[in-house]
């Protein structure tokens, strides 16, 4: 009788998954913004993003080498536009907002440690 785990001769599936990060502020509660938003952004292919991406850039006729979007320095529409073309995608939007009053002013770096949340209430 064979089991139905992987042996080390077996192959196994892997997927590759890449992830864009953005953040929004500063970890620092001295800059004055109360909170701090982190995005994420996962796909199995970059490729189609990437395209988005230029296709978006070069409609502000904007061809820098930097491929970062700044929204503050858009069109609101443009900002739409671009939203709903990765919303067709096959992805996952992943957000966390950290209440930067949380933490004290001589320990800015650590709102990146690893924090185990507490479950969810329903």
């Amino acid at each position: 009788m064979r089991e139905n785990s992987a042996s080390l001769g077996d192959e196994v599936e892997q997927t590759v998954r890449i992830a864009f990060v953005d953040e929004s502020g500063s970890p620092s509660p001295a800059d004055g913004s109360r909170f701090l938003a982190v995005s994420v952004l996962v796909v199995e292919s970059s490729r189609s993003i990437e395209l988005h991406v230029r296709r978006t850039r070069r409609s502000l006729h904007r061809r820098s080498p930097v491929s970062e979007l700044k929204a503050a320095q858009t069109d609101e529409d443009v900002i739409r536009r671009f939203l709903r073309a990765i919303a067709e995608e096959s992805c996952e939007i992943y957000g966390v907002i950290l209440d930067k009053s949380r933490i004290s002013s001589g320990d800015a770096e650590s709102a990146y440690q690893p924090t185990r949340l507490p479950s969810p209430t329903l």
